[in-house]
């Protein structure tokens, strides 16, 4: 709880998030990332986005490809 509380919660940090950002949940067509799926839609901090998506990779990117392209 504190380091969450620490990120703030100003609008550079935190808003909507999708809070379920795996890669079920988003299609990426011509180069571009759509998002699908809004069940867990809420108010969040950004990176917890982020995190959800890093974690969906676990096992799944062992080369770490795609997690550096995320990053990037």
């Amino acid at each position: 709880a504190e380091s969450m509380d620490s990120l703030g919660s100003g609008r550079g940090v935190y808003g909507p998030i999708h809070a379920d950002l795996i890669q079920s949940n988003y299609l990426i067509h011509r180069g571009a990332v759509h998002l699908i799926y809004f069940a867990d839609l809420g108010l969040g901090h950004y990176l917890y986005d982020l995190a959800v998506t890093i974690y969906g990779l676990w096992g799944l990117d062992p080369r770490q490809e795609q997690r550096k392209a995320l990053l990037e």
